[in-house]
């Protein structure tokens, strides 16, 4: 099992405040129970946003790399933990909510940026691109962050968005960074496949 413990130094690194771990396995869906529960998940961690206070910086390059790459070793392996393995995780999404004192492109920087989403995919064996949704907001501004299979993105079942809030975060110079990940697809999903829409049009 992986724990809190382990990455204690890579949370310092990144100034972090919260590392939160939101789970829910969904047992019924629509009035039918699903077949089997669809276990999913957020994990996130709250850290000062690297460039609160410095006014317009034009090069993000070194730290959003420095701080992408660092989270998603961090994120990536709780939610290993939370599914039992690589294995047990089918889809993904990333999120960033920034706090009123920082800009998007500060969000932008570390989701799109060629450290975070590249060795998240990487850890828990994807290889599709990741959606992703940015916002800015106060403490406690929800997110719904989009998933897809992780490594066949045309498999429309696996389109969802898993809503997610932190009630105490961000501050307004702090940044929220969240990977989502499901073991599943929707339940009961039924509304075909991008691979074989043609088939019945």
């Amino acid at each position: 099992m992986i724990t809190i413990d382990v990455h204690t130094d890579a949370l310092a690194s990144v100034r972090a405040r919260r590392l939160v771990v939101a789970v829910e396995d969904v047992l019924v869906e629509g009035g039918r129970a699903a077949a089997v529960p669809q276990r999913r998940a957020v994990v996130a961690a709250v850290i000062a946003n690297p460039w609160a206070g410095l006014g317009y910086v034009e090069d993000l390059w070194d730290e959003m790399n420095r701080v992408g790459e660092t989270l998603s070793e961090v994120l990536a392996a709780r939610a290993i933990d939370v599914f039992g393995g690589i294995d047990g995780i089918h889809a993904f999404g990333k999120g960033a909510i920034v706090g009123l004192n920082g800009e998007i492109e500060h969000a932008a920087g570390i989701l799109h940026g060629p450290k975070y989403g590249p060795n998240i995919r990487r850890l828990v064996g994807g290889t599709a691109g990741i959606s992703a949704a940015e916002t800015r907001g106060v403490a406690g501004t929800r997110i719904a962050i989009p998933t897809n299979h992780k490594t066949e993105r045309a498999k429309r079942d696996y389109y969802q968005s898993i809503d997610f809030v932190i009630p105490d975060a961000p501050h307004p110079d702090e940044l929220v960074i969240a990977f989502a990940v499901a073991g599943g697809p929707r339940p009961h999903a039924r509304v075909g496949d991008l691979t074989t829409d043609h088939l019945r049009a």
